[in-house]
């Protein structure tokens, strides 16, 4: 098995982080999020690839924005890499690491509505910094597809993808995705 991405690893603490603080197990944060019990544990030991989605309903329920999540675990993540790396600090991720990290993932009721409403706002951005499809996915490194099926709602993608589109698109993730306008 391949070692984890930092990322990930960063993911998993700041949602342990946060989990903790509050006294909460990972049921309770299941039960509120409406995330799979186990899905939440795969998380924090950085065996799954959590989409935008999951982390989004994850971070409400520990009473985090996505930014804040996302930045707590960017923040872990840095640490990670920088003990990793002799204290010299390098960025995870590239466009080659990128491929391939989206994941089609089942409707989950309570924010399913909000989908079309995401693709929209990136398909927004896009057009606002005069980008079309393809020149957006090899900026952030996926296929041309994968941003059609974005900014169609149909696939939610996941965290590193989200970043891409992110830096790619001058927008914060919470705006992209975390249902801030």
């Amino acid at each position: 098995m391949a070692a984890p991405d930092s990322l990930l690893v960063g993911l998993g603490r700041a949602i342990r982080d946060g989990r903790d603080a509050l006294g909460l197990s990972q049921e309770a944060v299941s039960h509120a999020s409406g995330v799979h019990r186990n899905y939440i544990g795969g998380i924090e030991r950085a065996e799954r690839q959590p989409t935008i989605t999951a982390l989004a309903r994850i971070a409400a329920a520990l009473g985090l924005g996505l930014g804040e999540l996302l930045a707590r675990a960017e923040g872990q993540s840095r640490v990670s890499n920088m003990v990793r790396s002799g204290g010299q600090e390098k960025r995870p991720g590239s466009a080659d690491t990128l491929r391939g990290r989206t994941q089609e993932v089942a409707p989950m009721p309570a924010v399913e509505a909000s989908r079309p409403a995401t693709g929209n706002r990136v398909a927004e951005a896009r057009k606002r910094v005069g980008l079309t499809q393809p020149e957006l996915a090899q900026r952030a490194g996926v296929g041309r597809s994968t941003i059609a099926r974005i900014e169609a709602g149909r696939q939610s993608p996941a965290i590193e993808v989200a970043i891409a589109l992110s830096r790619e698109l001058g927008e914060s993730v919470e705006a992209l995705f975390g249902g801030e306008r």
